[in-house]
């Protein structure tokens, strides 16, 4: 029986654009590859459009709008940070509940079920937990909080994670405006970290998708 799924999709949209999407769900979802499908096709569609939005709030708001392609059963938790490296300011990523609506960066935890927690920090990063209490990820939070630079290091969000309690962990960063850009991931059951990092240059088309079950 299926436990935990944890999904990394990595799309080239254009020479400018490129889309990481990750996530958490419990059991094996049987519409998992319609909704990546989807989201190809409506990324498609809007590419053109999306090379010209040089607001990075409008940029994390349509992030938010494809969050909700994964509103279905057994999915719990989706991030995505797009990077288009013409753009100065930071933003370009999120990460929450896609049944819920997605809330601004507040720099404070949430529980989005009994052992998920999540926290999201104005201007990158956001980090979601899971398999812990609330004492445990107010621990997390004020360890985090004396990092300052550091905690923009995908590497070093996820071995700070990777020391909680939680039984697996995910961290997402904005894609524009920050020298580092992209997520990563661990599950604690199959000692797997995966990073990625999203391009900051050129690219050709591309993209990949990589599944884990635990």
């Amino acid at each position: 029986m299926v436990l935990l799924f944890v999904f990394a999709f990595n799309l080239v949209v254009s020479p400018l654009i490129t889309l990481l999407v990750m996530g958490y769900g419990n059991n094996d979802p049987p519409l998992f590859f319609d909704v990546i499908l989807n989201l190809r096709k409506q990324i498609e569609s809007e590419k053109y459009a999306l090379e010209k939005v040089k607001d990075p709030v409008a940029i994390d708001y349509w992030l938010a709008k494809q969050s909700k392609i994964f509103a279905i059963e057994n999915i719990d938790v989706v991030a995505l940070s797009l990077t288009n490296h013409t753009l100065k300011e930071v933003g370009g990523g999120v990460i929450g509940s896609p049944f819920e609506k997605l809330q601004p960066a507040q720099s404070q935890m949430e529980f989005i079920a009994k052992d998920i927690c999540i926290v999201a920090f104005p201007e990158s990063p956001g980090l979601a937990l899971i398999g812990i209490d609330k004492h445990q990820g107010e621990n997390f939070i004020k360890t985090l909080n004396k990092l300052d630079m550091e905690k923009y290091n995908i590497c070093k969000l996820l071995g700070l994670a990777e020391k909680t309690a939680a039984k697996a962990a995910m961290v997402i960063l904005d894609g524009c405006g920050l020298n580092e850009a992209g997520g990563g991931f661990f599950i604690k059951e199959m000692n797997l970290k995966k990073t990625y990092y999203v391009s900051t240059g050129r690219v050709s088309g591309e993209c990949w998708l990589e599944l884990y079950m635990c």
